[in-house]
């Protein structure tokens, strides 16, 4: 339990100082430095993915990770096509004659896991991380973009830390309202809701105040929804195979999946909504 808990310690004062940094200080060629943590995250966790559902690495399964690629291209090179829409058709296309070609000896029968274990590892996480570095490229006016960024992780953060912290002093009698992750309190999901909304609302009356307070809340709520469905999903992920961490890429972190379950399924919520009102 020490061990574990040194490792943690050392994995945020070495790893939360890195990723802060390459966010702040290398936002050249378009930020090439956070779309290659990105990409990073994207290669380990369709890895991890392919393990929980395929029940082995499958080289296939590293093919999304080129959506993350064509994201980048696509505020690169400024074509007149989204390489990253066009790479996300392409992983659909091949897996699913990957799932139908490699069956046809079974009779099929295996078809429609197959298909829909492939196509969760096409989304999750690499498509859904890729929304990061259309996070970061957004244009606002007044706010360097790649403050957007730093603004979101905050947010997923926020909620994750008054989830716990709310959890731990209110939600002991209100425990295991969801089966797969029965620690979790209706206390943790209302307190995490709650502070996201309103650190949501200080920080953009901070950076970006033509952003009104209405919207702002709303931005937290849908952060904090999206984050905790994210954390749940990925937890029903590893029960249906058995396990307890998606990896052990991370010293007291376990995998990749288990530190961006939040960040994946929330980031297009936040890039969308942005979209929205700018």
């Amino acid at each position: 339990m020490k061990t574990s808990f040194i490792q943690r310690l050392l994995t945020t004062v070495i790893g939360v100082p890195m990723v802060f940094s390459i966010m702040v200080f290398l936002p050249q060629a378009h930020f090439l430095g956070i779309s290659l943590v990105v990409l990073a995250c994207s290669i380990l966790g369709s890895i991890e993915m392919s393990r929980i559902l395929l029940g082995r690495f499958h080289p296939f399964c590293l093919l999304p990770s080129l959506i993350v690629i064509g994201s980048w291209l696509d505020h690169s090179l400024e074509l007149p096509i989204s390489l990253q829409q066009t790479a996300l058709f392409a992983c659909i296309l091949v897996f699913l004659a990957l799932a139908i070609f490699t069956d046809q000896d079974n009779g099929f029968k295996a078809v429609r896991s197959s298909v829909s274990s492939l196509a969760l590892i096409t989304l999750y996480p690499s498509y859904l991380l890729s929304y990061l570095i259309e996070i970061v490229n957004l244009e606002v006016e007044a706010l360097q973009s790649n403050y957007l960024l730093l603004i979101f992780i905050a947010l997923v953060f926020s909620n994750d830390i008054f989830a716990y912290v709310f959890g731990m002093l209110l939600g002991r009698k209100s425990q295991g309202i969801v089966k797969v992750s029965p620690h979790k309190s209706l206390a943790g999901f209302i307190g995490g809701g709650a502070c996201c909304m309103g650190v949501s609302w200080l920080l953009f009356s901070i950076f970006l105040p033509q952003l009104s307070w209405a919207l702002s809340l709303a931005l937290g709520l849908g952060i904090s929804l999206a984050a905790n469905i994210g954390d749940l999903a990925e937890s029903a992920f590893k029960r249906s195979a058995g396990i307890k961490d998606s990896g052990a890429v991370i010293p007291g972190r376990g995998g990749i999946l288990d530190c961006v379950d939040s960040i994946s399924f929330s980031a297009p919520v936040f890039y969308l909504m942005l979209e929205l009102v700018l």
